[in-house]
């Protein structure tokens, strides 16, 4: 017993008061445990649940009728659990504020905080456990997510210092490909457009870089065929669900049905990011391989997109965590991000993502995503008149010396009276106010950056028209266009976009409101048949 009722000199206890001075006293003490703010036990010496309050419960999953009578370590399967070793020890001190992982009832762990301490007899000996403790999952789980977006920011920066040294490689070598085609023989020119091809791809992997740090923004957004990605998401996974699992001697089916006739408003490379990530967790869930189905079909003011797999399916308890960032069930393996920049992607596109399962019965996602008009069935524009090329006396600065010779040869090439400066201070010793029509700047410069020169270039001489060329943009056009940057354009960018942009800036000077984007210079997808 762990309360017992004293008998007095004066007063002799009939047996059938006893019992009702002891029932009174369990009746107090099951409301007393019941009120404790956390989940309590009580664990006799040989480890065995005597009792299991509604906390306990709620938190871990078993009723109580499930955990009396069970070994603690059967129902909590806790690790570094320092209670059941209290038994162990003569006097043992109690255990305070010790963080244990329970596993629930659900198989998920559970983050508590816990209090415990031996219960003894009037003789002092140890008659069993009380056990206390607080759910602290969500706090735990906070902190591991604040951890992440720490690894992730460190990430993000590198990603940004790798993309820029890439993206200045890559404009160098397009650069000076579109400037020896034209005069190169046609059979040299060929060889030129694999390079430039290669090139392309290089870029396109940039993209990838650059959006890995931006996590789940979405980029600009245009009427996409819808069907052509679904096609080139499957192209680019060919070699997890072909040749890599034949390879293990497992055997995938892919099947599309492909009913929409109609274009989606989004981003091509990033809905086929999500796609990507769809069939990877697809196949994920299909590990001895099954079928994969991927339709599309014309709602009224959407476009349904559906990718179902036969695999084990999603627990019922966990359908509600899926979307969340940093949520996996893959352990190390998977950031946990995948499905979260989806949904974020999905909602930015002004769509939405379910989802329906049952274990063992496979998974099906389902996107819908607004319709946009057909590019092709806009109304034709009137030919415009080609105007006369107009020259200008730009300032050019970049540090990079091979992407600044090139800048000079495509402008020079042009007709346009160029001056080089190496970085912002050499910039601002040859600048003068009406000297140049246009500055022509790299953002990343030791000393002064693009956007801080652009600043005090504006203050020298409001009427000069800046051009901000960056390999790397974080900045928005708002911001971009307060430090007095008009114009930016991304690395690596064409020959084209570099004199067009010029002409532009030239016909209509510093612009209204935001500074102006020449899009990302990005590879659209090739169609293949499935």
């Amino acid at each position: 017993m762990l309360f017992k009722k004293a008998n007095t000199a004066n007063h002799v206890v009939s047996p059938a008061e006893a019992y009702d001075h002891q029932e009174n006293s369990l009746g107090l003490f099951k409301v007393l445990l019941e009120s404790i703010p956390g989940g309590v036990i009580l664990i006799s010496p040989d480890r065995t649940i005597i009792y299991w309050n509604q906390l306990a419960e709620k938190i871990v999953g078993y009723s109580s009728q499930e955990a009396l009578g069970k070994r603690c370590f059967e129902i909590l399967q806790s690790q570094a659990c320092q209670v059941c070793r209290l038994f162990d020890r003569p006097s043992p001190p109690p255990v305070v504020g010790q963080e244990c992982v329970l596993k629930a009832k659900s198989g998920h762990k559970i983050y508590v905080l816990k209090n415990a301490s031996v219960l003894t007899d009037f003789q002092g000996q140890p008659v069993g456990a009380l056990e206390i403790f607080i759910d602290i999952t969500a706090k735990k789980i906070a902190e591991e997510r604040l951890v992440q977006l720490e690894r992730l920011k460190a990430l993000g920066e590198l990603a940004a210092g790798v993309a820029h040294d890439l993206n200045n490689v890559l404009t160098v070598i397009e650069g000076n490909i579109t400037l020896a085609k034209r005069e190169c023989p046609l059979e040299v020119t060929r060889r030129l457009e694999v390079i430039e091809k290669a090139a392309r791809d290089g870029a396109e992997i940039v993209q990838r870089i650059k959006q890995f740090a931006r996590l789940g923004q979405a980029r600009e957004v245009y009427p996409v065929a819808i069907n052509e990605v679904v096609l080139d998401a499957i192209k680019m996974t060919r070699p997890r669900w072909k040749t890599a699992a034949q390879s293990e001697g497992i055997n995938y089916e892919v099947r599309t049905n492909l009913k929409s006739r109609s274009f989606v408003l989004g981003n091509a490379s990033q809905i086929r990011e999500i796609l990507t990530n769809l069939i990877i967790n697809a196949l994920d869930a299909m590990p001895q391989g099954g079928v994969l189905d991927i339709h599309t079909e014309d709602l009224k003011s959407m476009v349904r997109l559906t990718v179902r797999d036969t695999g084990c399916g999603i627990p019922p308890e966990i359908m509600g965590h899926i979307f969340s960032p940093f949520f996996s069930t893959k352990g190390e393996k998977s950031s946990g991000l995948g499905l979260s920049i989806c949904y974020s992607l999905v909602k930015q596109f002004g769509g939405d993502i379910e989802v329906e399962s049952l274990p063992g019965k496979g998974a099906k996602f389902i996107i819908t995503l607004p319709k946009a008009k057909d590019p092709s069935l806009e109304a034709e524009k009137e030919p415009e008149v080609k105007e006369a090329e107009m020259t200008a006396r730009i300032l050019v600065v970049e540090d990079d010396p091979f992407v600044r010779d090139l800048l000079a040869e495509i402008l020079q090439g042009a007709g346009h009276h160029i001056e080089l400066a190496s970085d912002g201070q050499s910039a601002l010793k040859k600048f003068s106010p009406g000297l140049y029509d246009i500055v022509l700047t790299d953002q990343s410069m030791p000393g002064i950056s693009g956007q801080r020169l652009s600043a005090t270039l504006k203050g020298l001489d409001p009427e000069i028209t800046v051009i901000l060329i960056t390999g790397w943009q974080n900045s928005s056009a708002e911001e971009l266009r307060q430090s007095g940057v008009d114009y930016f354009l991304a690395k690596p960018f064409k020959v084209e976009q570099v004199l067009s942009l010029i002409q532009q800036a030239l016909r209509e000077g510093p612009p209204d409101g935001q500074a102006q984007e020449l899009p990302d210079n990005s590879v659209e997808p090739q169609n293949f048949s499935a």
